[in-house]
């Protein structure tokens, strides 16, 4: 019971912290008249910060989860040898 509450609560802050990086700079694109992800001429900022695109998420998420994982797996295997 206690690895699954551990691997849920890494999972959970694992998740925060990309989160947190993958702040999305957004704009309202004027010749489309709809909001955005990127600037470009006639694109007004709205809010947000470009911190990392998607494969920077996606890097940070998986080396997250590869140094979180074996602590997780050891506390699991701890339980039934």
């Amino acid at each position: 019971m206690c690895s699954l509450l551990c691997e849920l609560i890494c999972s959970v802050m694992v998740i925060f912290a990309v989160e947190l990086l993958s702040s999305v700079d957004a704009g309202f694109d004027r010749d489309r008249n709809c909001v955005v992800e990127m600037s470009g001429g006639n694109v007004e900022h709205i809010s947000g910060v470009a911190v990392l695109d998607n494969h920077g998420v996606n890097l940070v998420s998986s080396a997250l989860t590869a140094l979180v994982a074996p602590y997780i797996a050891l506390g699991i295997w701890r339980h039934f040898v």
